[in-house]
């Protein structure tokens, strides 16, 4: 808010100067009412946002919806909270018994993008002239069968017998518990070196196929289709509609106002009807007139017609994820608020390469606290080395971008990282304090201290490859993965949900919530304590609280670059067995059980009478 004094006439400014002017009288007594005042207008403001579910705080909308009779549910901070729940209510009451509801519903209490499909309406059936269902006919076509068992399946079913199976009281909901990253202006990766017209979307050259980034639906009443939800991308649809788009008989969907995919070759943008969609697991190139460029969704591959090979390929995409951990698209805080110079790297920044701006660090006096912010989502072919003097501190920051270090990166002195993908091994050495937040880092995290120092190392919300810390240190890591060995042998090492994908040696270890999939090695075992971990059988630990060796974890994939990577693929005792009933290991933050009691709880209040619902996770 504006400062008392300066709502003063100047008149009073002016005498007020005149009698001290390096300490006015009344600018102090001001000074000292300027505290209260911003806060009552921080109240005055509060209490006009809880005037509107739009605005108002998660107390006050908790408080609305005990008004309005809604049934209490479980809190998931930062990811479904009660805003939208409440605020459909009435909308839910209205429409109370539809497919819309229960859809719209599940969305509101679980934040993951659902469909209900009414199994009733899909069972295959003796028609009766007086209600003829055509779409309830008793055979399947054969075209299609990508679809099949899935939420937009049109075939119809013979009766089932299981609870939740095809009958004619049970509704099904979908949800699709992976998220939907949007990528823009991301670079492709030349399947070889030199580039030959063949390249991979994902910026490491993996094969992961492409997401439908989804979109909001406007209305209620609207029930989900494909379009609407974070699907990986199916061959078919896109190939049918670019087809109908080059011949004039159909809208766009795929590729409208926001298409899900973008190819730019040398800063021009293809239009969608010069790509072609087809398999390219051969990397067979497209020859057809008119086609510039051959894409594959599924194996998330781009192909060149013979001869075609352009200075830069530019790719807007969305790749899918359980949460954000790891580097990624998402807002992640820029860089600290007692940074003393602060420059950037990437299209319409000061730096072209971060090379460039490590020079320009390099002309700070000792005692700078830098910032290099990264504003784009490109690749940076480079090994980056920077020395921070003493004193110094330097941030590596991308918020809201998805930079890709095609190297390594290796600093002497204090070093924070947040956002960047990093290919190659970050190293440290001679450092007091390494950061790496909101990170991925496929070499190893590596650190050595001279034993008169203490290093402190703290991962948060990232992926590495490995941790590897020599000498004395102070380890912390949260809510992250770790795909590889954590060798910590002569550190104090401490763990917060963490998925640990290899072997574990510490000299203490204190840890919570973490799974282990390789046995763990502690040197000092009378310090520390482990607590509502997956411990594997044979390992050497200090004493445990609420610990689990059988049954081992099982992943919906342990491959870095797979959607599902490091996901719990099932719902054994290991889903809930965090120490707040979350489920153990990097995504605990999910509350992913918590959502599905939220659902269970909100659906026995809006499911048509006689009805049951089953729940299925398509991702």
């Amino acid at each position: 808010m504006t400062h008392l004094y300066d709502l003063l006439p100047a008149v009073h400014r002016v005498r007020d100067a005149a009698v001290d002017p390096d300490a006015p009288p009344l600018r102090a007594l001001l000074d000292v009412l300027q505290a209260p005042a911003e806060q009552l207008a921080e109240d005055i403001a509060g209490l006009y946002d809880g005037w509107f579910i739009e605005t108002c705080d998660e107390a006050t909308a908790m408080a609305l919806g005990e008004l309005l009779g809604v049934r209490p549910l479980n809190a998931v901070p930062g990811i479904a909270g009660p805003r939208g729940y409440v605020a459909n209510t009435m909308a839910y009451r209205r429409r109370k018994g539809t497919a819309a509801v229960v859809e719209q519903l599940a969305l509101d209490v679980t934040g993951w993008p659902a469909r209900a499909v009414e199994l009733f309406e899909r069972l295959a059936t003796t028609q009766q002239l007086n209600h003829v269902r055509p779409a309830a006919r008793a055979w399947a076509t054969v075209r299609g069968t990508s679809t099949v068992e899935s939420p937009f399946e049109p075939s119809a079913h013979t009766a089932e017998a299981r609870a939740t199976g095809y009958g004619i009281r049970t509704i099904r909901v979908f949800l699709w518990r992976l998220a939907a990253f949007p990528v823009v202006g991301g670079t492709a990766r030349p399947l070889t070196d030199p580039p030959d017209g063949r390249y991979h979307v994902n910026p490491l050259g993996l094969d992961a196929p492409l997401f439908n980034p989804g979109r909001r639906e406007g209305e209620i009443t609207h029930l989900a289709r494909e379009r609407d939800v974070p699907v990986a991308l199916r061959r078919r649809p896109l190939h049918d509609e670019l087809n109908a788009l080059r011949d004039g008989t159909g809208d766009p969907v795929w590729f409208g106002v926001d298409p899900v995919l973008r190819l730019v070759l040398d800063g021009t943008e293809v239009t969608p009807t010069a790509l072609s969609i087809c398999d390219l697991s051969t990397w067979r190139r497209p020859t057809a007139p008119g086609i510039r460029a051959a894409v594959d969704p599924v194996l998330g591959r781009i192909a060149l017609p013979t001869g075609v090979v352009p200075d830069l390929v530019q790719v807007g995409y969305a790749y899918g994820f359980s949460g954000r951990v790891g580097a990624g698209p998402y807002e992640k805080g820029g860089g600290p608020a007692d940074a003393t110079w602060t420059t950037t790297v990437g299209a319409g920044g000061t730096h072209a390469t971060i090379g460039a701006a490590v020079l320009d660090w390099n002309a700070q006096p000792a005692g700078t606290v830098g910032v290099i912010e990264f504003v784009d989502s490109a690749s940076y072919r480079e090994d980056v080395t920077v020395a921070v003097p003493a004193g110094s501190r330097l941030h590596l920051v991308a918020d809201d971008a998805y930079p890709h270090l095609r190297g390594s990166l290796t600093v002497t002195g204090d070093l924070a990282v947040s956002g960047l993908l990093i290919e190659g091994d970050l190293t440290a050495s001679g450092a007091r304090a390494l950061a790496v937040r909101h990170s991925t880092v496929r070499g190893t995290l590596s650190a050595a201290t001279p034993a008169t120092d203490n290093l402190r190392v703290t991962v948060e919300r990232s992926i590495t490859a490995g941790v590897a810390v020599t000498g004395t240190a102070d380890v912390r890591i949260a809510g992250s993965v770790v795909d590889g060995d954590l060798d910590a042998a002569d550190a104090d090492v401490d763990l917060d949900s963490v998925t640990v994908l290899g072997a574990t040696a510490a000299r203490t270890l204190s840890a919570s919530d973490c799974l282990f999939t390789e046995p763990l090695g502690v040197a000092r075992r009378q310090a520390g304590c482990l607590r509502f971990s997956f411990v594997p059988p044979g390992s050497l630990t200090p004493r445990r609280h609420r610990c689990v060796s059988e049954p081992p974890p099982s992943f919906t994939s342990k491959r870095y670059g797979d959607p599902g990577f490091a996901q719990l693929a099932d719902d054994g005792p290991l889903s809930t067995g965090a120490a707040d009933g979350a489920e153990m290991g990097a995504f605990r933050h999910l509350r992913q059980p918590q959502r599905m009691a939220n659902l269970r709880t909100a659906l026995d209040e809006y499911l048509p009478a006689g009805l049951t619902a089953g729940t299925v996770r398509v991702t």
